[in-house]
């Protein structure tokens, strides 16, 4: 009987946000607005690393507007000095670890859950062994979103 188009969860739109990215060393956080409740179903991340060596283990966390820890994501494979690793994190997506193309390029794929983040909460990454050089770039969330 034709397609069937579904509002997805009582009505929420569709939002990509693309914040800015850190500086140098640093990890990112979004903080989510007020006035809207949010489900992530896409982030997207590009870490350039630089000739530095060291292990850069990734980590991406969501957190409350009271610093309470609501899930963390690790990856099972650090990424290490001179290498271009991009993170995608997507809702439905089985939980897996897998590089596309040999080192130093690095391609991660991981689940999130899928939950209403109300406002205030932080996405963030949470890497350790970052060093000065190495950036964060082509930051990129896709979101349904609602007004509260």
């Amino acid at each position: 009987m034709g397609n069937v188009c579904f509002v997805p969860l009582q009505g929420g739109e569709i939002l990509e946000i693309l914040p800015l990215a850190p500086a140098g060393g640093i990890n990112h956080s979004y903080t989510f607005l007020a006035g809207y409740e949010y489900e992530i179903r896409m982030a997207s991340y590009l870490l350039t690393t630089n000739a530095v060596g060291g292990n850069r283990a990734p980590v991406f966390e969501l957190i409350d507007a009271a610093a309470n820890l609501l899930w963390r994501i690790c990856f099972s494979i650090n990424t290490t000095a001179n290498e271009l690793a991009r993170f995608s994190l997507y809702v439905g997506c089985r939980r897996s670890n897998f590089s596309l193309i040999v080192a130093p390029n690095h391609y991660y794929n991981d689940a999130l859950p899928a939950m209403r983040i109300l406002p205030g909460c932080i996405f963030q990454s949470a890497f350790t062994g970052l060093n000065i050089g190495d950036l964060f770039s082509e930051i990129r969330f896709v979101c349904y979103r609602w007004r509260t």
